[in-house]
Protein backbone atom coordinates (compact mmCIF):
# COMPACT_ATOMS: atom_id res chain seq x y z
CA UNK A 1 0.00 0.00 0.00
CA UNK A 2 3.25 2.40 0.01
CA UNK A 3 3.91 4.00 2.90
CA UNK A 4 2.22 4.52 5.80
CA UNK A 5 2.23 8.35 6.77
CA UNK A 6 5.48 9.95 7.87
CA UNK A 7 8.56 8.10 8.53
CA UNK A 8 9.66 10.43 11.66
CA UNK A 9 7.60 10.00 14.91
CA UNK A 10 5.64 13.10 16.10
CA UNK A 11 3.80 13.89 18.95
CA UNK A 12 0.37 15.30 18.80
CA UNK A 13 -2.12 17.02 21.19
CA UNK A 14 -4.20 18.55 18.79
CA UNK A 15 -7.25 20.90 19.54
CA UNK A 16 -10.78 19.22 18.61
CA UNK A 17 -11.52 21.44 15.76
CA UNK A 18 -7.87 20.64 14.09
CA UNK A 19 -8.83 17.07 13.87
CA UNK A 20 -10.45 14.66 11.32
CA UNK A 21 -11.72 12.20 12.97
CA UNK A 22 -12.05 8.63 11.99
CA UNK A 23 -14.28 6.51 14.07
CA UNK A 24 -14.00 2.70 13.59
CA UNK A 25 -15.80 1.41 10.78
CA UNK A 26 -16.68 5.15 9.84
CA UNK A 27 -15.26 8.39 8.60
CA UNK A 28 -16.34 11.92 9.66
CA UNK A 29 -15.47 15.33 9.01
CA UNK A 30 -13.35 17.65 11.49
CA UNK A 31 -14.37 17.88 14.62
CA UNK A 32 -16.69 20.61 15.62
CA UNK A 33 -19.16 19.55 18.06
CA UNK A 34 -20.71 17.51 16.97
CA UNK A 35 -20.75 14.47 14.66
CA UNK A 36 -21.24 14.38 10.85
CA UNK A 37 -20.56 13.12 7.17
CA UNK A 38 -20.25 9.57 8.32
CA UNK A 39 -18.96 6.89 5.69
CA UNK A 40 -17.80 3.77 5.64
CA UNK A 41 -14.19 3.38 6.94
CA UNK A 42 -11.92 0.34 5.04
CA UNK A 43 -9.08 -1.29 5.59
CA UNK A 44 -7.28 -0.26 2.86
CA UNK A 45 -6.56 2.79 4.44
CA UNK A 46 -3.67 4.05 6.39
CA UNK A 47 -2.89 4.17 9.99
CA UNK A 48 -1.64 7.55 11.10
CA UNK A 49 -1.99 10.10 14.16
CA UNK A 50 -5.26 11.78 15.05
CA UNK A 51 -7.06 8.56 14.10
CA UNK A 52 -10.03 8.42 16.23
CA UNK A 53 -11.59 5.30 17.28
CA UNK A 54 -14.53 3.90 19.28
CA UNK A 55 -13.05 1.95 22.21
CA UNK A 56 -9.98 0.04 22.66
CA UNK A 57 -11.00 -3.10 21.23
CA UNK A 58 -11.51 -0.79 17.74
CA UNK A 59 -8.31 0.16 17.80
CA UNK A 60 -6.94 -3.15 18.28
CA UNK A 61 -9.14 -4.58 15.13
CA UNK A 62 -7.55 -1.99 13.33
CA UNK A 63 -4.44 -2.99 13.73
CA UNK A 64 -5.02 -6.82 12.74
CA UNK A 65 -6.28 -5.63 9.70
CA UNK A 66 -3.22 -3.52 8.84
CA UNK A 67 -1.10 -6.40 9.86
CA UNK A 68 -2.89 -9.14 7.99
CA UNK A 69 -3.19 -6.67 4.64
CA UNK A 70 0.85 -6.16 4.79
CA UNK A 71 1.51 -9.70 6.22
CA UNK A 72 3.81 -8.06 9.19
CA UNK A 73 3.64 -8.38 12.43
CA UNK A 74 3.56 -7.08 15.74
CA UNK A 75 3.21 -7.16 19.95
CA UNK A 76 1.61 -4.99 22.36
CA UNK A 77 4.59 -3.85 24.58
CA UNK A 78 2.61 -1.64 27.06
CA UNK A 79 -1.04 -1.48 27.66
CA UNK A 80 -3.63 -0.36 30.32
CA UNK A 81 -7.11 0.37 30.84
CA UNK A 82 -6.57 3.87 28.80
CA UNK A 83 -3.51 3.53 27.33
CA UNK A 84 -2.01 0.88 24.62
CA UNK A 85 1.25 0.83 22.49
CA UNK A 86 2.66 -1.58 19.66
CA UNK A 87 5.77 -2.11 18.19
CA UNK A 88 6.77 -4.01 15.27
CA UNK A 89 7.97 -7.51 16.10
CA UNK A 90 11.45 -6.98 14.45
CA UNK A 91 11.64 -3.89 16.18
CA UNK A 92 14.85 -4.61 17.87
CA UNK A 93 16.48 -5.28 14.37
CA UNK A 94 16.10 -2.02 13.68
CA UNK A 95 12.02 -1.61 12.32
CA UNK A 96 10.80 1.86 13.76
CA UNK A 97 7.03 0.99 13.35
CA UNK A 98 5.75 2.10 16.55
CA UNK A 99 1.58 3.37 17.26
CA UNK A 100 0.32 4.41 20.85
CA UNK A 101 -3.57 5.18 21.35
CA UNK A 102 -4.76 6.34 24.32
CA UNK A 103 -8.58 7.69 26.09
CA UNK A 104 -9.05 11.09 25.06
CA UNK A 105 -11.09 12.38 27.91
CA UNK A 106 -12.55 15.47 25.68
CA UNK A 107 -13.34 13.79 23.13
CA UNK A 108 -14.61 10.48 24.94
CA UNK A 109 -13.20 8.47 22.23
CA UNK A 110 -9.57 6.66 21.56
CA UNK A 111 -7.18 9.16 19.33
CA UNK A 112 -3.51 7.20 17.98
CA UNK A 113 -1.62 10.31 19.51
CA UNK A 114 1.74 8.84 17.80
CA UNK A 115 2.68 6.90 15.45
CA UNK A 116 5.96 5.84 13.94
CA UNK A 117 6.49 4.36 10.13
CA UNK A 118 6.72 2.82 7.96
CA UNK A 119 7.33 -0.69 7.92
CA UNK A 120 10.99 -1.65 7.21
CA UNK A 121 10.91 -5.27 7.73
CA UNK A 122 8.59 -6.22 4.51
CA UNK A 123 8.93 -9.59 3.57
CA UNK A 124 8.53 -9.95 -0.38
CA UNK A 125 7.74 -13.68 0.72
CA UNK A 126 3.87 -14.09 1.00
CA UNK A 127 2.97 -15.54 4.00
CA UNK A 128 0.57 -18.80 4.59
CA UNK A 129 -0.74 -17.89 8.01
CA UNK A 130 -0.92 -15.27 10.43
CA UNK A 131 -0.73 -15.05 14.21
CA UNK A 132 -3.56 -11.81 14.32
CA UNK A 133 -5.59 -14.04 12.32
CA UNK A 134 -7.13 -15.56 15.66
CA UNK A 135 -11.22 -16.62 15.80
CA UNK A 136 -12.03 -13.35 16.90
CA UNK A 137 -11.24 -12.06 13.17
CA UNK A 138 -12.66 -15.10 11.28
CA UNK A 139 -15.73 -14.40 13.94
CA UNK A 140 -15.81 -10.70 12.14
CA UNK A 141 -15.42 -12.33 8.27
CA UNK A 142 -17.77 -14.73 8.74
CA UNK A 143 -20.66 -12.74 10.79
CA UNK A 144 -22.63 -12.05 8.06
CA UNK A 145 -23.25 -15.89 6.79
CA UNK A 146 -23.80 -16.97 10.44
CA UNK A 147 -26.57 -13.79 10.43
CA UNK A 148 -28.01 -15.88 6.76
CA UNK A 149 -27.38 -19.37 7.42
CA UNK A 150 -26.26 -20.71 10.97
CA UNK A 151 -25.54 -24.29 9.22
CA UNK A 152 -22.21 -23.16 7.55
CA UNK A 153 -19.67 -25.91 6.74
CA UNK A 154 -16.14 -25.64 8.61
CA UNK A 155 -14.81 -26.04 4.71
CA UNK A 156 -16.88 -22.87 3.78
CA UNK A 157 -15.94 -20.98 6.63
CA UNK A 158 -12.52 -21.92 5.78
CA UNK A 159 -12.64 -21.37 2.52
CA UNK A 160 -14.20 -18.27 3.36
CA UNK A 161 -11.27 -16.18 5.30
CA UNK A 162 -8.83 -17.67 2.73
CA UNK A 163 -10.06 -15.46 0.18
CA UNK A 164 -11.07 -12.21 2.22
CA UNK A 165 -7.85 -12.72 4.02
CA UNK A 166 -5.32 -15.01 1.36
CA UNK A 167 -4.29 -17.02 4.15
CA UNK A 168 -4.65 -21.04 5.33
CA UNK A 169 -6.79 -21.69 8.54
CA UNK A 170 -6.71 -23.91 10.69
CA UNK A 171 -9.93 -26.37 11.38
CA UNK A 172 -9.47 -25.14 15.19
CA UNK A 173 -9.19 -21.65 14.33
CA UNK A 174 -11.95 -21.59 11.78
CA UNK A 175 -14.38 -23.91 14.44
CA UNK A 176 -14.10 -21.16 17.26
CA UNK A 177 -14.16 -18.47 14.59
CA UNK A 178 -17.84 -20.15 13.81
CA UNK A 179 -18.85 -20.35 17.53
CA UNK A 180 -17.75 -16.65 18.26
CA UNK A 181 -19.91 -15.60 15.39
CA UNK A 182 -22.87 -17.35 15.73
CA UNK A 183 -22.41 -15.68 19.92
CA UNK A 184 -22.15 -12.60 18.41
CA UNK A 185 -25.09 -12.45 16.29
CA UNK A 186 -27.84 -14.24 18.69
CA UNK A 187 -26.49 -13.74 21.84
CA UNK A 188 -25.51 -15.83 24.77
CA UNK A 189 -26.73 -19.27 25.76
CA UNK A 190 -28.53 -18.02 29.11
CA UNK A 191 -30.17 -15.10 27.70
CA UNK A 192 -31.77 -16.52 25.03
CA UNK A 193 -34.21 -18.64 27.41
CA UNK A 194 -35.11 -15.22 29.37
CA UNK A 195 -35.52 -13.76 26.10
CA UNK A 196 -38.38 -16.29 24.73
CA UNK A 197 -40.75 -15.66 27.54
CA UNK A 198 -40.87 -11.87 25.73
CA UNK A 199 -40.45 -12.92 22.39
CA UNK A 200 -43.81 -15.13 22.91
CA UNK A 201 -45.87 -12.65 24.02
CA UNK A 202 -44.53 -10.38 21.14
CA UNK A 203 -45.74 -13.07 18.93
CA UNK A 204 -49.40 -13.34 20.24
CA UNK A 205 -49.85 -9.84 20.42
CA UNK A 206 -48.98 -9.19 17.15
CA UNK A 207 -50.69 -12.56 15.71
CA UNK A 208 -53.67 -12.96 18.07
CA UNK A 209 -54.76 -16.53 18.37
CA UNK A 210 -51.42 -18.21 18.00
CA UNK A 211 -51.26 -20.74 20.44
CA UNK A 212 -48.53 -20.83 23.10
CA UNK A 213 -47.88 -23.19 25.72
CA UNK A 214 -44.74 -22.87 28.26
CA UNK A 215 -43.76 -24.64 30.99
CA UNK A 216 -41.23 -24.21 33.22
CA UNK A 217 -40.11 -26.22 36.77
CA UNK A 218 -38.83 -24.39 40.13
CA UNK A 219 -34.86 -24.12 40.67
CA UNK A 220 -33.80 -26.16 43.44
CA UNK A 221 -32.56 -23.64 46.10
CA UNK A 222 -33.40 -20.84 43.77
CA UNK A 223 -37.03 -19.28 44.09
CA UNK A 224 -35.85 -16.27 42.28
CA UNK A 225 -35.81 -18.05 39.23
CA UNK A 226 -37.33 -20.84 36.71
CA UNK A 227 -36.02 -23.11 34.86
CA UNK A 228 -37.21 -23.95 31.18
CA UNK A 229 -38.60 -27.58 30.52
CA UNK A 230 -41.07 -27.33 27.09
CA UNK A 231 -42.47 -25.21 24.87
CA UNK A 232 -45.31 -25.87 22.18
CA UNK A 233 -46.04 -23.18 19.72
CA UNK A 234 -48.38 -23.36 16.64
CA UNK A 235 -48.76 -19.74 14.86
CA UNK A 236 -52.03 -18.50 14.11
CA UNK A 237 -52.03 -19.19 10.45
CA UNK A 238 -51.25 -22.61 10.27
CA UNK A 239 -53.94 -23.13 12.69
CA UNK A 240 -56.43 -21.69 10.30
CA UNK A 241 -55.01 -23.92 7.39
CA UNK A 242 -55.53 -26.75 9.05
CA UNK A 243 -59.09 -27.26 8.24
CA UNK A 244 -57.95 -26.43 4.50
CA UNK A 245 -55.37 -29.42 4.43
CA UNK A 246 -55.59 -33.05 4.28
CA UNK A 247 -57.20 -35.13 7.22
CA UNK A 248 -53.56 -35.94 8.32
CA UNK A 249 -51.40 -35.07 10.46
CA UNK A 250 -47.27 -36.85 10.72
CA UNK A 251 -45.49 -36.18 13.81
CA UNK A 252 -42.05 -36.80 14.23
CA UNK A 253 -38.83 -35.05 16.45
CA UNK A 254 -35.21 -34.04 15.45
CA UNK A 255 -32.58 -33.74 18.03
CA UNK A 256 -30.67 -30.09 18.10
CA UNK A 257 -27.09 -29.47 17.74
CA UNK A 258 -24.16 -27.75 20.03
CA UNK A 259 -24.90 -27.79 23.21
CA UNK A 260 -28.24 -28.75 23.73
CA UNK A 261 -30.16 -32.15 25.02
CA UNK A 262 -33.38 -30.90 23.73
CA UNK A 263 -35.96 -32.45 20.98
CA UNK A 264 -37.38 -30.22 18.09
CA UNK A 265 -40.84 -32.17 17.16
CA UNK A 266 -43.03 -31.02 14.42
CA UNK A 267 -46.52 -31.55 12.90
CA UNK A 268 -47.02 -31.09 9.44
CA UNK A 269 -49.39 -31.49 7.34
CA UNK A 270 -50.27 -31.60 3.41
CA UNK A 271 -52.33 -29.37 0.73
CA UNK A 272 -53.97 -30.61 -2.50
CA UNK A 273 -50.68 -30.52 -4.02
CA UNK A 274 -48.69 -32.53 -1.63
CA UNK A 275 -46.85 -29.10 -0.19
CA UNK A 276 -45.81 -29.92 3.29
CA UNK A 277 -47.35 -27.51 5.55
CA UNK A 278 -45.72 -27.36 9.44
CA UNK A 279 -48.60 -26.81 11.61
CA UNK A 280 -47.07 -27.35 15.35
CA UNK A 281 -43.77 -27.39 17.11
CA UNK A 282 -42.58 -27.70 20.30
CA UNK A 283 -39.35 -28.05 22.20
CA UNK A 284 -39.03 -31.00 24.85
CA UNK A 285 -36.26 -32.62 27.22
CA UNK A 286 -36.08 -35.76 24.71
CA UNK A 287 -38.34 -37.89 22.80
CA UNK A 288 -39.32 -39.42 25.26
CA UNK A 289 -43.32 -41.07 26.22
CA UNK A 290 -44.16 -38.41 28.66
CA UNK A 291 -42.73 -35.69 25.86
CA UNK A 292 -44.49 -37.07 23.15
CA UNK A 293 -48.41 -37.31 25.37
CA UNK A 294 -47.89 -34.03 26.06
CA UNK A 295 -47.09 -32.52 22.15
CA UNK A 296 -49.81 -34.67 20.95
CA UNK A 297 -52.29 -33.00 23.85
CA UNK A 298 -51.38 -29.84 23.09
CA UNK A 299 -51.59 -30.40 19.21
CA UNK A 300 -55.49 -32.17 20.04
CA UNK A 301 -56.40 -29.51 22.51
CA UNK A 302 -55.43 -25.98 19.86
CA UNK A 303 -55.04 -27.15 16.71
CA UNK A 304 -56.93 -30.46 15.35
CA UNK A 305 -59.54 -29.86 18.53
CA UNK A 306 -62.84 -29.84 15.80
CA UNK A 307 -61.94 -32.10 13.17
CA UNK A 308 -61.38 -36.13 13.23
CA UNK A 309 -57.37 -36.59 11.82
CA UNK A 310 -55.36 -39.46 10.67
CA UNK A 311 -52.13 -39.47 12.50
CA UNK A 312 -49.17 -40.78 11.52
CA UNK A 313 -45.39 -41.42 12.92
CA UNK A 314 -42.58 -43.55 13.08
CA UNK A 315 -42.82 -43.75 16.44
CA UNK A 316 -45.17 -45.87 18.36
CA UNK A 317 -44.86 -44.47 21.83
CA UNK A 318 -48.37 -42.97 22.98
CA UNK A 319 -49.08 -42.12 19.33
CA UNK A 320 -52.22 -44.07 19.09
CA UNK A 321 -53.68 -46.08 15.91
CA UNK A 322 -51.63 -45.35 12.50
CA UNK A 323 -53.90 -46.29 10.01
CA UNK A 324 -53.21 -45.72 6.25
CA UNK A 325 -54.82 -42.35 4.68
CA UNK A 326 -54.30 -40.73 1.95
CA UNK A 327 -51.48 -42.98 0.27
CA UNK A 328 -49.05 -41.54 2.95
CA UNK A 329 -48.09 -44.99 4.37
CA UNK A 330 -44.82 -44.64 3.53
CA UNK A 331 -43.61 -41.24 3.19
CA UNK A 332 -42.45 -38.90 5.96
CA UNK A 333 -43.07 -35.27 5.58
CA UNK A 334 -41.50 -34.16 8.62
CA UNK A 335 -38.28 -35.83 7.87
CA UNK A 336 -38.42 -32.96 4.70
CA UNK A 337 -39.09 -30.27 7.32
CA UNK A 338 -36.31 -31.63 9.65
CA UNK A 339 -34.12 -31.15 6.53
CA UNK A 340 -35.09 -27.94 5.68
CA UNK A 341 -35.00 -26.81 9.57
CA UNK A 342 -31.26 -28.76 9.42
CA UNK A 343 -29.69 -25.12 9.85
CA UNK A 344 -31.42 -23.85 12.77
CA UNK A 345 -30.92 -26.31 14.63
CA UNK A 346 -28.12 -24.96 15.89
CA UNK A 347 -29.27 -21.60 16.97
CA UNK A 348 -29.92 -20.34 20.40
CA UNK A 349 -33.81 -21.10 21.62
CA UNK A 350 -35.02 -17.77 20.80
CA UNK A 351 -33.23 -17.73 17.41
CA UNK A 352 -34.90 -21.21 16.81
CA UNK A 353 -38.15 -19.86 17.56
CA UNK A 354 -38.53 -16.65 15.33
CA UNK A 355 -36.64 -19.11 12.57
CA UNK A 356 -39.46 -21.29 12.43
CA UNK A 357 -41.66 -18.26 11.92
CA UNK A 358 -39.73 -17.01 9.05
CA UNK A 359 -39.45 -20.62 7.32
CA UNK A 360 -43.28 -20.93 7.51
CA UNK A 361 -44.11 -17.41 6.24
CA UNK A 362 -41.60 -17.89 3.36
CA UNK A 363 -43.51 -21.09 2.64
CA UNK A 364 -46.65 -19.35 2.61
CA UNK A 365 -45.62 -16.64 0.86
CA UNK A 366 -44.44 -19.00 -2.50
CA UNK A 367 -47.40 -21.41 -2.27
CA UNK A 368 -49.97 -18.43 -2.17
CA UNK A 369 -47.89 -16.95 -5.48
CA UNK A 370 -47.64 -20.32 -7.01
CA UNK A 371 -51.52 -21.03 -6.26
CA UNK A 372 -52.30 -17.26 -7.94
CA UNK A 373 -50.50 -18.58 -10.86
CA UNK A 374 -52.49 -21.81 -11.78
CA UNK A 375 -55.85 -19.36 -10.69
CA UNK A 376 -54.50 -16.83 -13.35
CA UNK A 377 -54.21 -19.56 -15.78
CA UNK A 378 -58.09 -20.73 -15.21
CA UNK A 379 -57.12 -23.99 -13.83
CA UNK A 380 -59.61 -25.38 -10.64
CA UNK A 381 -58.02 -27.87 -9.49
CA UNK A 382 -53.70 -28.72 -8.73
CA UNK A 383 -51.99 -29.52 -11.36
CA UNK A 384 -51.12 -32.75 -10.53
CA UNK A 385 -54.67 -34.17 -9.64
CA UNK A 386 -55.04 -32.69 -13.46
CA UNK A 387 -52.53 -34.89 -14.60
CA UNK A 388 -53.60 -37.81 -12.86
CA UNK A 389 -57.46 -37.90 -13.43
CA UNK A 390 -56.28 -37.04 -17.09
CA UNK A 391 -54.50 -40.39 -16.93
CA UNK A 392 -56.70 -42.63 -15.40
CA UNK A 393 -59.68 -41.19 -17.86
CA UNK A 394 -57.74 -43.58 -20.39
CA UNK A 395 -58.06 -46.31 -18.53
CA UNK A 396 -61.93 -45.71 -17.73
CA UNK A 397 -62.80 -45.51 -21.23
CA UNK A 398 -62.15 -49.15 -21.79
CA UNK A 399 -63.53 -50.03 -18.43
CA UNK A 400 -67.09 -52.51 -18.23
CA UNK A 401 -69.50 -50.48 -16.70
CA UNK A 402 -73.07 -51.98 -15.58
CA UNK A 403 -75.77 -49.64 -14.01
CA UNK A 404 -77.00 -51.65 -10.98
CA UNK A 405 -79.33 -49.41 -9.14
CA UNK A 406 -79.85 -45.61 -10.18
CA UNK A 407 -81.46 -43.95 -7.15
CA UNK A 408 -78.24 -45.17 -5.34
CA UNK A 409 -75.53 -44.35 -7.63
CA UNK A 410 -74.63 -47.68 -7.68
CA UNK A 411 -72.36 -49.51 -10.61
CA UNK A 412 -70.05 -52.90 -11.67
CA UNK A 413 -66.94 -51.73 -12.87
CA UNK A 414 -64.51 -53.82 -14.28
CA UNK A 415 -60.94 -53.35 -15.57
CA UNK A 416 -59.55 -54.18 -19.10
CA UNK A 417 -56.77 -57.65 -18.47
CA UNK A 418 -54.02 -56.24 -17.31
CA UNK A 419 -51.00 -56.53 -20.17
CA UNK A 420 -48.48 -55.77 -17.99
CA UNK A 421 -48.81 -58.12 -14.87
CA UNK A 422 -51.26 -61.13 -17.28
CA UNK A 423 -53.43 -60.79 -14.47
CA UNK A 424 -57.59 -60.02 -15.08
CA UNK A 425 -58.40 -56.70 -13.89
CA UNK A 426 -60.30 -55.48 -10.60
CA UNK A 427 -63.96 -55.91 -10.47
CA UNK A 428 -65.62 -53.32 -8.08
CA UNK A 429 -68.59 -51.90 -7.13
CA UNK A 430 -69.42 -48.20 -6.73
CA UNK A 431 -71.28 -46.14 -5.24
CA UNK A 432 -71.60 -42.64 -5.75
CA UNK A 433 -74.14 -41.65 -3.68
CA UNK A 434 -72.29 -43.18 -0.27
CA UNK A 435 -68.71 -41.94 -2.44
CA UNK A 436 -67.78 -45.94 -1.58
CA UNK A 437 -65.59 -48.26 -4.10
CA UNK A 438 -64.63 -51.68 -2.86
CA UNK A 439 -60.89 -50.53 -3.60
CA UNK A 440 -60.88 -47.83 -0.54
CA UNK A 441 -58.64 -45.93 -3.40
CA UNK A 442 -62.47 -43.35 -3.52
CA UNK A 443 -62.59 -42.93 0.45
CA UNK A 444 -58.79 -42.93 0.37
CA UNK A 445 -57.96 -39.92 -1.93
CA UNK A 446 -61.14 -37.77 -1.68
CA UNK A 447 -61.14 -37.60 -5.32
CA UNK A 448 -62.17 -39.79 -8.12
CA UNK A 449 -60.25 -42.61 -9.31
CA UNK A 450 -60.41 -45.37 -12.49
CA UNK A 451 -63.66 -47.20 -11.16
CA UNK A 452 -65.52 -43.59 -10.15
CA UNK A 453 -64.40 -42.02 -13.32
CA UNK A 454 -65.68 -45.15 -15.06
CA UNK A 455 -69.06 -44.75 -13.32
CA UNK A 456 -69.08 -41.52 -14.14
CA UNK A 457 -68.52 -41.33 -17.65
CA UNK A 458 -70.90 -44.23 -18.42
CA UNK A 459 -74.00 -41.78 -17.24
CA UNK A 460 -72.99 -38.37 -18.48
CA UNK A 461 -71.98 -37.66 -14.75
CA UNK A 462 -69.80 -34.47 -13.83
CA UNK A 463 -67.00 -36.38 -11.78
CA UNK A 464 -65.13 -33.25 -10.31
CA UNK A 465 -68.31 -33.20 -7.51
CA UNK A 466 -66.93 -35.89 -5.96
CA UNK A 467 -63.80 -33.98 -5.79
CA UNK A 468 -62.31 -33.09 -2.22
CA UNK A 469 -62.07 -29.05 -1.90
CA UNK A 470 -58.45 -29.51 -0.42
CA UNK A 471 -58.14 -30.48 -4.24
CA UNK A 472 -59.30 -27.03 -5.09
CA UNK A 473 -56.93 -23.98 -6.20
CA UNK A 474 -59.18 -21.74 -4.39
CA UNK A 475 -59.35 -23.13 -1.21
CA UNK A 476 -55.26 -23.16 -0.72
CA UNK A 477 -55.51 -19.32 -2.16
CA UNK A 478 -57.88 -18.36 0.71
CA UNK A 479 -55.64 -20.66 3.19
CA UNK A 480 -52.35 -19.17 2.57
CA UNK A 481 -53.47 -15.38 2.28
CA UNK A 482 -53.16 -15.25 5.88
CA UNK A 483 -50.95 -12.67 7.15
CA UNK A 484 -47.91 -12.74 9.01
CA UNK A 485 -47.33 -9.97 10.95
CA UNK A 486 -44.14 -8.56 12.12
CA UNK A 487 -42.85 -8.65 15.16
CA UNK A 488 -41.92 -5.65 16.89
CA UNK A 489 -37.90 -5.72 18.42
CA UNK A 490 -36.78 -6.61 21.53
CA UNK A 491 -36.84 -3.11 23.37
CA UNK A 492 -41.07 -3.55 23.20
CA UNK A 493 -41.23 -7.27 24.47
CA UNK A 494 -42.98 -7.14 27.69
CA UNK A 495 -40.91 -9.81 30.20
CA UNK A 496 -43.35 -10.36 32.95
CA UNK A 497 -42.77 -13.47 35.95
CA UNK A 498 -39.44 -15.13 36.90
CA UNK A 499 -36.35 -14.84 35.00
CA UNK A 500 -35.97 -18.36 32.91
CA UNK A 501 -33.02 -20.21 32.94
CA UNK A 502 -31.77 -23.45 31.06
CA UNK A 503 -31.48 -26.96 33.29
CA UNK A 504 -28.02 -28.08 33.83
CA UNK A 505 -28.89 -31.10 33.37
CA UNK A 506 -30.75 -30.45 29.06
CA UNK A 507 -27.43 -29.16 28.27
CA UNK A 508 -24.19 -30.98 27.23
CA UNK A 509 -20.95 -30.79 29.45
CA UNK A 510 -18.38 -28.64 27.80
CA UNK A 511 -15.42 -29.78 25.47
CA UNK A 512 -16.44 -32.10 22.36
CA UNK A 513 -18.52 -35.04 23.05
CA UNK A 514 -16.32 -38.31 22.58
CA UNK A 515 -17.23 -40.68 20.12
CA UNK A 516 -18.31 -44.21 21.31
CA UNK A 517 -17.49 -45.92 17.75
CA UNK A 518 -14.85 -48.49 17.41
CA UNK A 519 -12.15 -47.45 14.72
CA UNK A 520 -11.03 -50.58 12.64
CA UNK A 521 -9.38 -51.23 8.99
CA UNK A 522 -12.55 -49.86 6.86
CA UNK A 523 -11.95 -46.24 8.45
CA UNK A 524 -8.34 -46.43 7.06
CA UNK A 525 -8.48 -44.90 3.35
CA UNK A 526 -5.55 -47.38 1.93
CA UNK A 527 -2.45 -48.93 3.68
CA UNK A 528 -0.33 -46.09 3.92
CA UNK A 529 -2.72 -44.07 5.82
CA UNK A 530 -2.96 -46.35 9.11
CA UNK A 531 -2.73 -44.62 12.40
CA UNK A 532 0.18 -44.20 13.64
CA UNK A 533 1.39 -45.62 17.57
CA UNK A 534 1.94 -42.33 19.60
CA UNK A 535 4.58 -44.32 21.22
CA UNK A 536 6.60 -46.10 18.83
CA UNK A 537 5.46 -43.99 15.75
CA UNK A 538 5.16 -47.42 14.01
CA UNK A 539 2.12 -47.66 12.03
CA UNK A 540 -0.72 -50.35 12.26
CA UNK A 541 -1.59 -50.09 16.02
CA UNK A 542 -2.52 -47.50 19.02
CA UNK A 543 -0.92 -46.79 22.05
CA UNK A 544 -3.43 -48.93 23.71
CA UNK A 545 -2.27 -52.25 21.71
CA UNK A 546 1.55 -51.15 21.23
CA UNK A 547 3.77 -53.87 21.09
CA UNK A 548 6.52 -51.92 22.67
CA UNK A 549 4.57 -50.47 25.55
CA UNK A 550 6.58 -50.65 28.87
CA UNK A 551 4.25 -52.86 31.52
CA UNK A 552 4.03 -51.31 34.45
CA UNK A 553 5.98 -51.11 37.50
CA UNK A 554 4.95 -52.97 40.74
Amino acid sequence: MGHVGSSSATEFCPTPHQSQINLFGMRVAPYDGDITGISTWTEDEDLRSVLVFAGKDAVQDALKLFSLKRHVDYRVTRSAEKFIECKCLHHAKGCNWRVRASYRVDLQLWMISRYDGPHSCVSTAIAKDHPKLDSDMIAGVIASLVAEKADIPISLVVETVKKARSFIVSYKKAWQGKQKAIARVYGSLVASYNKLTGWMAAMQQAMSGTAVSFQTMDKPGNDSVVQFKCLFWAFKPCIDVWSQLKPMLQVDGTFLYRKYKHSLLIATGQDGNRNIVPVAFALVEGETESAWSWFLWRLREHVAKDREVCLISDHGTGLGSRQPRNCHMTTNLTECMNGVLKGVRRLLVTALVQATLYKVAEFFNNWRQQVQAQINAGHVLYEELRYTIFTNLEIARICKVTLRNEDLGEFDVEEPYNQQEWRPGRHCRVYLGWRLCDCEEFQQLHHPYIHVLAACADVTHEFGLYVDPVYKVETMLMAYSQPFHPIGGEEYWHVSGRPVMPNPQELHPPGRPRSTRICNEMDWKELGNKPKCSLCRVEGHTKKKCPNKKPMQP
